[in-house]
């Protein structure tokens, strides 16, 4: 399952779920997704390696889907404190 289509399935499960991404034709086809299915969930646009002020909540669990091991080593701490204060 991949990752808007495992938002999409858990925001039909009842959880309040916003997805990030930093490609618009993905939240485009997540969001276009989402609608046909009914279901509540958000998504947002944001560099998850730059300051995610476009992420204004706090979460109680985050998904990596196929991006900590996509980035440079260098840059994976600076993910995963942004991951954490978010």
């Amino acid at each position: 399952m991949r990752r808007r289509q495992l938002a999409i399935y858990l925001a039909d499960q009842g959880f309040e779920v916003i997805g990030v991404d930093s490609s618009p034709t993905a939240i485009k086809i997540a969001t276009e997704n989402a609608q046909k299915r009914g279901v509540g969930c958000r998504f947002i646009i944001a560099d998850l390696l730059g300051d995610l002020h476009e992420v204004k909540e706090t979460f109680n669990f985050g998904y990596d889907w196929k991006f900590l091991h996509h980035i440079f080593p260098e840059d994976r701490e600076k993910y995963v404190k942004n991951v954490y204060n978010s």
